[in-house]
């Protein structure tokens, strides 16, 4: 299975939980490697997937300005990914449709 992204973070127990009785028997730096691992693995799993994208037309929310050039805007697609473009200000809160040529992600 791959994904396009993912949050991942280091287990912890929460209070109420099920799993919150259940004993912890992993050190903490085999939790960090076992998540360095696994977001090394999403990362080059998130890159393929961009790649892909590209030269694809996305439904593209504009939230605002690109941070890297005040020219362009950049937006949200379905799948979270980040696509810088130009377009008018007045874009920005509303959708549309855009080739990306250049994803962010």
């Amino acid at each position: 299975m791959n994904f396009s992204d993912a949050y991942t973070f280091i287990y912890s127990s929460r209070p109420g939980t099920p799993a919150a009785g259940v004993k912890d028997t992993l050190s903490i730096e085999e939790k960090k490697r076992r998540l360095y691992e696994l977001q090394e693995l999403i990362r080059e799993q998130s890159k393929t997937y961009s790649q892909k994208m590209l030269g694809t037309t996305q439904k593209v929310l504009i939230e605002g300005f690109s941070v890297k050039t005040s020219k362009e805007l950049y937006g949200r697609s379905d799948n979270n990914k980040i696509v810088n473009f130009p377009s008018a200000k007045n874009m920005i809160g509303k959708f549309t449709n855009e080739t990306d040529h250049r994803n962010k992600n």
